[in-house]
């Protein structure tokens, strides 16, 4: 459950952002196909890639995270 709240946090983010999953990827330093894994929840995200994300998109790890909106 929160791997699908967590994907869908980096999702929004990323389109508020108007970051593509190519530049996320860039900027983390995984595949655009990772990134869309992570987002579709076709794989399970990892604590220091959830690090990584929430530095490339600006935002605190506990905003990704929480489990209220």
């Amino acid at each position: 459950m929160l791997n699908k709240i967590v994907a869908k946090r980096i999702r929004d983010y990323r389109q508020e952002k108007l970051v593509t999953q190519s530049q996320l990827a860039r900027l983390v330093g995984v595949s655009q196909a990772e990134i869309s894994r992570i987002e579709n929840c076709s794989t399970y995200i990892t604590l220091p890639d959830v690090e990584k994300i929430s530095k490339a998109l600006g935002v605190e790890v506990e905003d990704l995270l929480r489990k209220t909106a």
